[in-house]
């Protein structure tokens, strides 16, 4: 089983882009807030919902997933593509 298949696209709403594009400016979920000119309490929801399209589990592997694709998410990628998860 090739585990770098590509699987169907994901797609990220506006909110989503912005959320990842200052994840990789280093910022904290009260900077995010201020940015979006939301409360602190409304990132949460955001970041939960970008960790479940991607199957990633913490923020910490959030910023790496967005750290490794500072390409598409600077110039307003709306889709990204993961890999398969691994069989158990």
């Amino acid at each position: 089983m090739n585990l770098m298949r590509e699987l169907p696209m994901l797609y990220f709403t506006p909110r989503e882009r912005q959320v990842l594009e200052l994840l990789l400016e280093a910022a904290l979920t009260k900077d995010i807030a201020n940015a979006l000119q939301i409360r602190p309490g409304s990132v949460y929801p955001l970041m939960a919902g970008l960790r479940s399209k991607l199957g990633i589990s913490n923020d910490r592997e959030l910023v790496r997933w967005a750290v490794q694709h500072e390409p598409d998410v600077r110039h307003g990628c709306t889709r990204a593509y993961v890999a398969e998860p691994r069989a158990a």
